[in-house]
């Protein structure tokens, strides 16, 4: 009784399932766990309250401790495989915060958009390092001349850069992402990234790239053909992580701009119906750039 609708194990189990951020048709064994862990965890709480008003021997007390018992038993069994699981497998299981169910929302809204709206990449100043996206993925280029060619193909090769984050508070309007190529070798490559966070677009841009925790990033080189009209050529392109630190932090700033652009607004009811206000204030903005060289 306390594991099914009367106790309120249905309900629950209900609930947790429609804010589930994957498709439940491809993970049948999280679906039957995390159902489990939830319908157990409500029943819990439930015999709690009932052996709370039950008085001190009465006939039902010692069956209302069992049952008790019994539910413990089973928290331990499922305590044990969700121990034996991947962390990725533990990040779909785990009961999502207020903050992530509105992520999510907001994720969905702008992945919609940036998926239905047409975008074209335009050639960027020279020396400079952009954000941006390609579809629904976070995208950065960086254009060099053709001096630094050479230095540049071979850093996808060399591989490293460091990254920094600065705001001035977890609350401020600009956030700066710093990246440098280690003691500023053979490429020199010392470049900044400005999110303006008053900005719906740069602050889904940037929860999408707190969340997914890593980028790509094009090197580009700038050249004049024999006709004298600007060229981009893609040297090379690096997948870059941003760790979990990194990536937590730009996660917790994005999503408190976008708290204070979307006043009221929670997370929807299923992750992918998206938020209403944030799809009415993308709907009139610009879209990021897209960062990523058709060639």
């Amino acid at each position: 009784m306390m594991l099914g609708e009367r106790g309120g194990g249905d309900r629950a189990w209900k609930h947790w399932m429609s804010t589930r951020p994957w498709s439940t048709l491809k993970a049948s064994h999280l679906v039957r766990l995390g159902g489990d862990l939830i319908r157990c965890k409500v029943a819990q709480r439930t015999l709690a309250q009932y052996l709370d008003l039950a008085p001190a021997g009465h006939n039902s007390r010692a069956a209302l401790v069992r049952a008790a018992e019994i539910i413990e038993e089973q928290l331990k069994d499922i305590a044990l495989a969700i121990e034996s699981m991947s962390a990725i497998e533990y990040g779909l299981l785990r009961e999502r915060t207020a903050d992530e169910h509105f992520q999510d929302g907001c994720l969905a809204t702008f992945s919609k958009h940036l998926l239905k709206r047409s975008q074209v990449f335009t050639p960027f100043e020279e020396y400079k390092m952009n954000h941006g996206t390609w579809a629904a993925i976070p995208w950065w280029s960086l254009v060099h001349g053709e001096q630094e060619q050479r230095a540049v193909e071979g850093f996808p090769i060399r591989g490293g850069l460091q990254l920094g984050v600065a705001a001035e508070s977890p609350d401020a309007d600009e956030l700066v992402i710093s990246c440098e190529e280690p003691e500023l070798g053979p490429s020199w490559m010392s470049a900044r990234l400005i999110f303006d966070l008053r900005d719906v677009v740069h602050a889904c841009e940037l929860l999408l790239l707190g969340r997914r925790q890593s980028v790509v990033v094009d090197f580009l080189t700038e050249y004049t053909d024999e006709w004298d009209d600007r060229q981009v050529h893609l040297a090379g392109s690096l997948d870059l992580s941003l760790g979990p630190e990194i990536g937590e932090t730009l996660t917790d700033v994005a999503t408190r701009a976008l708290r204070r652009l979307l006043p009221g607004s929670s997370g929807p009811p299923l992750y992918h119906d998206g938020v209403p206000a944030l799809d009415r204030l993308l709907s009139s903005s610009r879209l990021p750039k897209i960062a990523r060289c058709p060639r």
